[in-house]
């Protein structure tokens, strides 16, 4: 008996733990990759990283690329570009069933006309054991009740981060 609660205590304790500091990096610069396609419009590189989650609720490769183009085009017909999109350090991975999860602070600059907006935010990187490669969620773009519903087999594996409000300075 003692020896099944000791089993059972060390299972739970791997379950719960975090993996490896040094992977941090290896997040982060996937993180980054992610980011500078989004900076370079690399639709392809973009699909890559992109949780395939999201991708089937955009309808798909081929519905996601309109979307990205139109939003691109519309941006572009404003103004408005994304100068640049920095990724901080990923927190270390916390393993979970079938993969990792690790929360990434992301900092996002837009010029428009007159104005240069910098909004900080967080990206969730998740390590599917079936895909075998770290794809992204952008935690800006949807609230905590959202993300929960959307993924479900996540959310309680991390503190979904508080929102912050964009910085706007006028050019």
């Amino acid at each position: 008996m003692k020896y099944c609660k000791l089993l059972i205590l060390c299972l739970l304790a791997v379950e719960t733990s975090s993996a490896s500091p040094e992977t941090s990096k290896k997040i982060s610069e996937e993180a980054q990759r992610c980011a500078d396609a989004t900076v370079n419009q690399d639709f392809a590189a973009l699909v890559k990283y992109t949780h395939p989650k999201v991708i089937e609720m955009l309808g798909g490769e081929t519905a996601m690329r309109v979307r990205v183009d139109e939003g691109n085009a519309q941006l572009k017909g404003s103004g408005i570009r994304i100068s640049s999109v920095r990724v901080g350090k990923a927190e270390n991975p916390k393993i979970i069933e079938g993969g990792m999860i690790s929360l990434v602070p992301q900092t996002v600059v837009v010029t428009a006309p007159s104005a240069r907006i910098t909004h900080e935010g967080s990206i969730l990187g998740v390590f599917s054991d079936k895909i075998g490669s770290w794809t992204f969620i952008d935690l800006s773009a949807i609230s905590e009740i959202q993300f929960r519903r959307m993924f479900p087999e996540l959310a309680d594996h991390f503190e979904f981060p508080a929102k912050k409000q964009p910085l706007v300075k006028e050019t």
